[in-house]
């Protein structure tokens, strides 16, 4: 008999306590939270805050609407537990009469929570 072992890179996290890591990191109270399923066995995770630019724009120096989104790849490998298979970030922004502009995207590398390979536990909420 061959026995394998791995250990991931991160520890498990359970939904609650990434949610609260997200509002922390996102510094919003209540995001906007979507799961889309995505096949029998994935999932996509949407988190979208909305809020203010901290610089003024324009000739009037007013702030901007910004949206930041945050897409989460899950891959269900048990009851209740997820492995995140890709995790990304969207910062748009907005002018009062404008249409949204992608102003910055960001990766694995940028991201606190969750992270590409993190397993998440627990019932989704």
């Amino acid at each position: 008999m061959i026995r394998t072992h791995f250990q991931l890179e991160f520890e498990s996290i359970s939904w609650d306590k990434l949610l609260e890591a997200m509002k922390a990191e996102l510094k919003v109270n209540e995001p906007d939270i979507n799961r889309v399923h995505d096949g029998p066995r994935m999932s996509i995770l949407s988190i979208v805050c909305l809020g203010k630019t901290e610089e003024k724009h324009g000739i009037m120096r007013v702030t901007w609407d910004q949206r930041k989104t945050r897409r989460i790849e899950l891959f269900e490998v048990g009851k209740n537990m997820y492995l995140v298979v890709r995790a990304e970030e969207y910062v748009e922004v907005k002018a009062p009469l404008g249409e949204w502009i992608l102003e910055e995207e960001l990766s694995r590398g940028w991201i606190q929570s969750p992270s590409v390979g993190q397993v998440i536990t627990g019932e989704f909420p």
